[in-house]
């Protein structure tokens, strides 16, 4: 099937063509999911899956089996940086979020799975070290905004629980305050951040857990602060690391990501956060003051 079949599906309102099995069209878009060629990928394989997906298309059983084949995409070639297996891991990604998503309203999936799934989308944000956004040939590869839109559907989802929510939040702090050598310049920020709305939307977890959150962004366990004192000589150690020196930006927009959330809901572009937390007005000051210790400079 050439890419002209494919574009004659999307043309024709993502119907599926007289004639062909969905079970059969499906297998061939999952695989090609990680195509190079960015338009393919980008304007058909993932729109088709997303429309087939959101249209209730599917039975039960045929997106646990998707889920499980897509989460196990995560896996291919995790820890490498600059190949192209960064696009099945992330078009995988954005598939498995229109699933998780759908799944919250329609509840397809058996809890078991949807823990399990949360499982694998954590260690995959973990590991996951192709930090690239975009590229001029390939196109959106943006793993890490990806997987925060993962996340934000897995906040969203009835199923997952308090402790859930927490090990969201603490994957989101890790990656941000990660030392890489590496700059978020494609709004990864944003999508993190729209992800921890999520969590705060939930009403679950109290305040004083995203208190201490907040503390664990700037002071990571076992590392040099994110914060600088000119007087401990603490901002030097600091410059002196290129790796810290990029966390520290990277959590620093974060944070101003965060602030502007809870002062603007939608502040945002794709937040999908039309309401402001209601721990909002509580969790402000505490945000504004994290944002203090955090020393602005060029």
């Amino acid at each position: 099937m050439d890419r002209m079949f494919w574009q004659s599906i999307a043309d024709n309102d993502y119907a599926v063509p007289t004639g062909y099995s969905l079970a059969v069209l499906t297998s061939e878009l999952l695989i090609q999911l990680g195509s190079i060629e960015r338009a393919f990928r980008e304007e058909l394989v993932y729109p088709i899956l997303d429309a087939w997906i959101s249209r209730g298309y599917y039975a039960s059983n045929d997106l646990s089996n998707m889920a499980m084949q897509l989460s196990h995409n995560l896996t291919k070639g995790l820890g490498e940086q600059g190949t192209d297996t960064v696009l099945l891991r992330s078009y995988s990604l954005l598939t498995l979020t229109s699933i998780i998503y759908e799944d919250g309203r329609q509840r397809w999936l058996e809890k078991s799975l949807v823990k399990q799934l949360l499982g694998g989308a954590l260690a995959h944000l973990a590991l996951e070290k192709d930090l690239r956004g975009y590229d001029n040939e390939k196109g959106w590869l943006h793993t890490i905004a990806h997987s925060a839109d993962y996340l934000f559907a897995f906040a969203l989802h009835p199923l997952i629980e308090a402790h859930d929510l927490e090990r969201i939040m603490d994957a989101v702090a890790a990656k941000i305050s990660e030392p890489v050598a590496h700059v978020y310049l494609y709004s990864e920020e944003e999508r993190l951040t729209r992800t921890v709305i999520g969590v705060l939307q939930r009403d679950i977890l109290p305040l004083a857990f995203f208190v201490e959150w907040l503390q664990q962004l700037i002071h990571p366990q076992g590392r040099t602060a994110l914060n600088a004192d000119f007087e401990s000589g603490e901002l030097m150690k600091i410059v002196r690391s290129e790796t810290e020196t990029c966390a520290r930006h990277n959590t620093k927009q974060l944070l101003c990501s965060l602030y502007f959330q809870l002062l603007a809901p939608g502040f945002a572009q794709l937040s999908f956060v039309h309401e402001s937390p209601s721990l909002a007005p509580q969790l402000l000051p505490h945000v504004q003051a994290t944002l203090n210790e955090i020393l602005v400079w060029c």
